[in-house]
C-alpha cells in the first residue's frame, strides 16, 4: 500500500489505488461540507466545498442548461473529500522548498482520484482544465445577481476583462478591490 488513508467506517483506502467502487458518494457530501474554501481565508461567513460545487453546478445549469455538466461542476473537487482541500499558496510554498515539479504531482494525484469518481458517477465528460472562477473566487448567487468574492487577484483583470466583454462594463460592478 503506497498511500493509505483511514476512512471513517475504520478500512483503509491506498489513495495511489482508488477504484470506482471505492467511492461512497455519501462520505464524499459529508467530508467537502466539512472543508472550508481557501482554507477559511475570506471575509463572508463559512463557506465550504460541497457548497462551492452546487452553487457551480447551479451555474452551469442555468447557463448551459446541461444536466451532465452540471454534474461534472458538482464532482469537479470531488478529490478533496480523500485529499483535502491544497491550496495554491500551500502548493507554491511546497514547490519554493520541494522543487517545481511539487505542481506536476499535485495535479496528477488529483487527476488519478477524479478518474474513478467520475466513472463511480457515470459522469465521463470531463470541465476543461482551464483557470475557473471558482479556482480564485467564492461564487455567491443570488436572485438578481451574482457577487464574486476575489480569494486571489491573480485572475482579476483578464477576468475584469471577460466579463466587461461579455455583460458590458455597465454591467459589471467591482464596489472594492476584493467585490465583483
Amino acid at each position: 500500500m503506497i498511500a493509505p488513508s483511514f476512512r471513517p467506517d475504520g478500512s483503509v483506502l491506498d489513495l495511489a489505488n482508488v477504484l470506482p467502487s471505492d467511492i461512497d458518494f455519501a462520505e464524499m457530501a459529508a467530508g467537502l461540507s466539512k472543508i472550508a474554501r481557501f482554507n477559511g481565508r475570506y471575509s463572508c461567513a463559512a463557506y465550504s466545498v460541497a457548497q462551492h460545487s452546487v452553487f457551480l453546478a447551479d451555474a452551469l445549469y442555468a447557463e448551459h442548461g446541461d444536466a451532465e455538466l452540471a454534474g461534472v461542476g458538482v464532482l469537479h473537487d470531488g478529490h478533496e473529500y480523500l485529499i483535502g482541500d491544497p491550496t495554491r499558496p500551500s502548493v507554491a510554498l511546497f514547490a519554493h522548498f520541494g522543487g517545481a515539479a511539487i505542481y506536476d504531482a499535485v495535479d496528477a494525484a488529483k487527476a488519478s482520484l477524479d478518474a474513478p469518481i467520475f466513472i463511480a458517477a457515470g459522469v465521463l465528460r470531463h470541465m476543461p482544465r482551464s483557470i475557473r472562477v471558482g479556482d480564485f473566487a467564492n461564487v455567491n448567487p443570488g436572485e438578481k445577481l451574482i457577487v464574486l468574492d476575489i480569494g486571489d487577484e491573480t485572475y482579476l483583470a483578464p477576468l475584469l476583462r471577460e466579463l466587461w466583454a461579455h455583460y458590458g462594463k455597465e454591467n459589471v460592478d467591482q464596489p472594492d478591490r476584493f467585490t465583483i
